[in-house]
């Protein structure tokens, strides 16, 4: 498994750039949004630099979470129920 790295905060990409690969389209646009709402907080006087930096722990752990997510669902294999039947074709 390859290592890759995130940055977040003002001038960085976007989450859905850096990691749009390995997470859902929306994942990645609630990340986004979650990542400018830290950002413009932090920015404006409402959060400390130490409310951000856990904030943006949170942030990094949830995007973890996401990666997790979507990976499993690529690998996770499709199951046939037993109670499904095949049509029968009957010629004329």
């Amino acid at each position: 498994m390859s290592k890759r790295t995130i940055e977040i905060g003002a001038l960085c990409d976007p989450i859905s750039k850096q990691i749009g690969d390995l997470i859902s389209a929306n994942a990645a646009e609630m990340l986004d949004a979650d990542n400018d709402a830290i950002t413009r907080c932090y920015l404006l006087g409402y959060m400390s630099e130490s409310t951000t930096a856990r904030a943006r722990s949170r942030l990094l752990q949830k995007c973890q979470k996401a990666v997790d997510a979507h990976s499993a669902q690529k690998t996770t294999p499709l199951s046939v129920s037993s109670s499904a039947s095949v049509p029968s074709v009957s010629s004329p």
